[in-house]
């Protein structure tokens, strides 16, 4: 059966091959006038030279697209690499220790803070968490991390556990004398409790319909 002729010539070439394509095309236009007319040396020097510059700015700016877009890549990968350690059953467990301490309303936030301090798994639970909060947060400041990928997944986990630890944070910020304590993390928690990005706080995130 016979193809079409549209469909045989029906093809998508990349932007930067057809760019290679025509400046050798054109490379060889002007070597072949440089033999054959003399005579115009002078005015093919300057055009080789027009041709160059082009060439220069478009490497550069191809090299820049492909850099920006091979970044945005690694920043992707660095968080699903992040939430894959979140969802590690040692964090699973650690994250359950805490939730079912959280939802307990039956005690005081003094109590609360007692209970962390006493129970050294609880304890270890807790700043373990925190303290892979603190680096989400930091990744994220950094440039490190794709923030809108990690707050489509701990959007909403993130501000409940801090904020449900907020009194223990408190405590020992009081305690410590270290009024930074867990300050990135509370930055972040801020931020995404109002749907904000904490790199770019003009951005507002939204959650699919």
């Amino acid at each position: 059966m016979r193809k079409k002729i549209s469909t045989i010539a029906n093809y998508n070439v990349p932007l930067e091959v057809t760019l290679l394509v025509l400046l050798c095309v054109t490379s060889i236009i002007i070597i072949i006038a440089y033999i054959v007319k003399p005579i115009c040396r002078k005015e093919l020097t300057f055009i080789v030279a027009v041709i160059g510059g082009g060439a220069m700015i478009s490497i550069g700016y191809y090299t820049a697209t492909s850099l920006k877009v091979s970044i945005k890549d690694k920043k992707k990968e660095h968080s699903y690499r992040i939430l894959g350690l979140c969802s590690r059953i040692d964090i699973v467990q650690v994250r359950l220790l805490i939730e079912t301490h959280v939802d307990d309303t039956t005690i005081s936030r003094k109590e609360w803070y007692k209970r962390i301090i006493g129970d050294k798994g609880l304890l270890g639970a807790v700043t373990t968490l925190l303290g892979m909060f603190e680096d989400i947060s930091l990744g994220i400041r950094m440039g490190y991390f794709d923030e809108e990928v990690l707050f489509y997944s701990l959007g909403f986990l993130l501000p409940w556990h801090f904020f449900g630890l907020k009194y223990y944070v408190d405590e020992e910020r009081r305690r410590t004398n270290t009024e930074y304590l867990y300050w990135e993390t509370e930055k972040l928690a801020d931020a995404w409790k109002s749907h904000r990005s904490l790199s770019k706080p003009e951005k507002v995130y939204t959650w699919p319909s």
